[in-house]
């Protein structure tokens, strides 16, 4: 992260990418983490899922650096939002788009930050 150059941005997608078939979990950040990757790639279950939750009804985490892994990617079809910190950084980012417009999701907005979202 400390090499990107770009404007950093939020992108809001849906709750089911965590789902999506070969997923796995970690009950916390990966680089702090004392499991081992290859343990890690099998917490698949939806019991594994659950444990990253502080109840199996519950959304809050048990720890804010759990992590969700997508190995193969999230279909741009889950973006739903794009949050930007400015117009300029809002407007680069259309302008980049613009070869791939046709097929990025109708749905997706390109949208800027309220003052309470530091990015």
């Amino acid at each position: 992260m400390k090499a990107e150059t770009g404007a950093p941005a939020v992108i809001v997608i849906t709750s089911a990418v965590v789902v999506i078939d070969g997923t796995f979990y970690c009950p916390e950040n990966t680089a702090k983490s004392e499991y081992e990757f290859a343990e890690l790639v099998s917490h698949t279950s939806v019991e594994h899922l659950d444990e990253l939750f502080e109840g199996s009804t519950e959304w809050k985490l048990r720890d804010w650096q759990k992590e969700v892994w997508i190995p193969d990617g999230i279909p741009v079809r889950a973006f739903s939002e794009v949050w930007f910190r400015g117009e300029a950084e809002r407007d680069e980012a259309v302008v980049s788009c613009s070869e791939v417009a046709a097929s990025l999701p109708r749905n997706i907005r390109f949208r800027l930050a309220p003052s309470w979202l530091h990015l």
